[in-house]
């Protein structure tokens, strides 16, 4: 995995603006050879998209259930809808579970317009919800805390996908 080297489109060596977790290096090297073997796994208009790597604009969903096998918790990944504005009953369903249980995994994603500080076609891993109504986001890359109150997150998060306790 130390060997491996993102090239971009024309082969030229992309540097890294900031140090790679390991886990997710390894995640997207698995997925990388994954989508090799069955390029089906991911959706035909993303296989279009201009993507460095081939892991690239895939649905999270499709990692977590190829790697689980288990279908995850989907709210509004696919579709066009850029907000969670349409699904506010169910986004707030999701945001009370999430702040009453605390054994789950999720991320939560944005559409192409980067809002809040949010970058565009991005997941983030949800650390929590608090008492306060204010959702806890983590970016990996550059290994900062985002909090939202639910009324950003209704309108800067496109999607949430993920595993509550009991579903693996």
């Amino acid at each position: 995995m130390d060997d491996l080297i993102s090239l971009d489109k024309y082969y030229n060596e992309v540097v890294q603006k900031y140090e790679q977790n390991p886990i997710i290096k390894a995640v997207e090297v698995a997925m990388d050879k994954l989508l090799s073997i069955h390029p089906e796994k991911k959706p035909l208009v993303s296989r279009f998209m201009r993507c460095q790597e081939r892991f690239e604009y895939n649905k999270p969903s499709n990692f977590m259930e190829m790697f689980t096998g288990k279908t995850p918790f989907i709210l509004n990944e696919g579709g066009l809808r850029m907000s969670l504005k349409k699904k506010i009953p169910e986004t707030i369903d999701l945001f009370e579970r999430l702040k009453q249980e605390k054994d789950y995994s999720f991320v939560a994603g944005t559409g192409n317009r980067g809002k809040n500080g949010l970058v565009s076609y991005h997941c983030y891993t949800v650390v929590g919800v608090d008492a306060d109504n204010f959702i806890k986001l983590y970016e990996s890359r550059k290994k900062e805390s985002i909090t939202l109150n639910f009324r950003e997150a209704l309108d800067s998060l496109k999607f949430f996908v993920g595993y509550f306790k009991g579903m693996l």
